[in-house]
């Protein structure tokens, strides 16, 4: 028996999908789901060997995923044909635009984004059942978990010592020479316990007049960011490689790129260099193919 929920969402509105049947009133009980949990198709192409058997070796960062595509084959149920009609007329609501695809089966709890499609077979209704199948294209490949880990870093001193000058390297006045030092946290360790690669998204508020630096203890590998950080958060998004303020890009401000990424079942410890009182924050979903 099928034990799994979802849910289908879009701005305030939502669809529930009973995975083990037995809904009632204008009910949507499932009977399959297709392109959850394999992977999507996968996006590479081979040059057949023209000397001997087989095709060339093709690099792993050269094996690439399609759009996934989740189809969903559901019962729309009720009491009468109203209530058919109304479950149905719910999910046609969830048309024109982006939705949330959310699967619970056990202690799995992972989401997908896309964009969905009905087709209802007519002419397979009865008074109080209609067959109906949900497409949704999602444009990016991985399930990424409804639970997002957290983790948070603060200046290792309150501010450089000695003279200060600004990030453009011109020395104002009045003469700044900085404060005495302050141990706090400036290390996190996250942890992807997916089963693809992970994309931290690093958010800087408070006060960091000289902006922040991020290191990737393993590899050395380095995100820097040059302007000053202030009253609106700072947000750098590793797999898009960009970042914004208040929605705006500012991508021109981050001169070290070297964006994080955290690999299937790893974790990686990550150091913060900057002067003030601001805080750094790394979010992270697992991230399943």
């Amino acid at each position: 028996m099928q034990t799994w929920q979802a849910v289908i969402a879009k701005g305030g509105r939502k669809v529930h999908i009973n995975g083990t049947g037995g809904g009632t009133g204008a009910a949507l009980n499932a009977r399959t789901i297709k392109g959850w949990y394999s992977t999507p198709q996968p996006k590479v192409k081979l040059t057949e060997r023209e000397s001997s058997d087989g095709a060339h070796d093709v690099e792993p960062n050269a094996v690439l995923y399609s759009a996934r595509t989740v189809t969903l084959e559901l019962y729309a149920e009720g009491s009468d044909r109203s209530e058919v009609q109304e479950a149905i007329n719910n999910l046609l609501a969830m048309a024109h635009g982006l939705v949330k695809l959310r699967v619970k089966d056990d202690n799995h709890d992972t989401y997908v984004e896309g964009y969905l499609s009905v087709d209802v077979k007519a002419g397979k209704a009865t008074r109080n059942r209609e067959e109906v199948t949900v497409t949704i294209v999602c444009p990016r490949p991985e399930r990424l978990s409804e639970a997002f880990s957290v983790a948070f870093m603060t200046p290792s001193v309150k501010g450089y010592g000695g003279l200060q000058y600004s990030p453009s390297g011109v020395l104002t006045f009045p003469l700044n020479y900085g404060v005495a030092a302050e141990k706090v946290t400036s290390i996190c360790t996250i942890t992807n316990h997916g089963t693809a690669t992970a994309y931290p998204v690093i958010t800087a508020t408070g006060n960091l007049p000289y902006g922040f630096t991020v290191t990737n203890s393993a590899t050395g590998e380095q995100l820097g960011y040059s302007d000053s950080v202030s009253s609106a958060p700072v947000i750098l998004d590793s797999r898009t490689r960009t970042a914004s303020v208040n929605g705006v890009d500012v991508t021109r401000n981050v001169y070290l790129r070297e964006f994080p990424v955290v690999g299937a079942g790893e974790t990686v410890t990550l150091s913060l260099e900057a002067a003030g009182t601001g805080t750094v924050e790394v979010n992270l979903r697992d991230t399943f193919i």
